[in-house]
Order: structure tokens, then sequence, then C-alpha cells
């Protein structure tokens, strides 16, 4: 009877210290085609290509989400968020997320200019902290904190240790 609360003890410790934890991670790679360093970066493949959207730094958490059930960016703030575009060939435009907008580049042509829109297909590498209320693109919804997951290892790590010395010392005196 002893073996069987000491084994449901464990397995008990072991259920409820494995908690979920649910963010995409993204490699932070800075690609070596863009010829800035720093800001804000997310590199996609999109509709025109493999490209490199870089913007100012103070945009990296809190302005971008996605738009559908894939992984087309989006700017979810109240403003516009302008940068370039970085191409692998060397090519380089004015680019922007509008409020509540996808990505769009800057053409030109004679004397005029105009936006046109970019669809991400995948995320390559990023800084960006995106918000997804899905769950499963978002890179900061994270059920527990690093320091928890800590604290939950080491809870677990302590009970087990204890429960295996009780076990233990109790088989060494006979009972």
């Amino acid at each position: 009877m002893k073996k069987i609360i000491s084994i449901f003890a464990v397995f008990l410790v072991l259920v409820f210290s494995v908690l979920p934890c649910f963010a995409v991670e993204y490699s932070t790679d800075f690609p070596s085609y863009v010829p800035i360093s720093g800001g804000a970066f997310f590199e996609v493949k999109s509709s025109i290509g493999q490209i490199t959207f870089v913007c100012p730094n103070n945009f990296k958490n809190g302005y971008f989400g996605f738009s559908g059930n894939g992984n087309n960016i989006c700017n979810i703030s109240n403003s516009t968020v302008s940068g370039y575009i970085y191409t692998a060939s060397g090519n380089s435009y004015q680019a922007r997320f509008t409020s509540l907008g996808n990505l769009e580049y800057r053409t030109s042509s004679g004397s005029y200019y105009e936006y046109r829109d970019v669809t991400i297909t995948e995320i390559l590498n990023t800084n960006v902290t995106f918000i997804d209320d899905k769950g499963d693109r978002q890179t900061d919804n994270y059920f527990l904190s690093k320091e928890n997951i800590f604290l939950y290892t080491l809870l677990f790590v302590c009970a087990s240790c204890s429960v295996l010395g009780l076990f233990f010392s109790r088989k060494r005196r006979g009972n």
C-alpha cells in the first residue's frame, strides 16, 4: 500500500509540474543582405519573394499581429508603421503598415507613386514580438513565465527527492 501511495504521489507531482507553454520561436538571425543593422525586423517569404522589413526599434513590441489564418503580418496599432523592405537581390523600397493594415511597399512609375500590397506566407527570422489571440503564431504567449517554469521544475526535483528519500529510508528500516 505504501508503494502505491508513493508512486501515486510521484505521478501527481509529475502531472502538475508539466504545464503547457504556448509560444512560437523564430530565428533571430539578421539577414546579411540588409545594409543596415539594428531595429525591429522580420525576414519573410512573401508574394514578391524573400524580403526583410526593417523599421525603428520602438516597434518591436505591441505593434504586430496577424490577419487571417496564415502568417500574414498586420499592424494592430492605431498608427502607421513606416520602414523599408530589402530584397535578397539588393533592392530596397519604402514600406508601411497602415493602422490595422497589412504590409505595403511603394513603387514609382514616372511622376507618380503607389503602394502595393504584400502577402506574407512564412516568417523566417524576426526580433518582433507578435500578438495573436489564437495562441499558435504569437511569440509571447507563455502560459508560464521562465521564472515559474524554473520554480516548478525545482519544486518537482525537491518533491521527487523527498518521496524517494522516504521510500528508501523506510525500505532500509524494513517497513
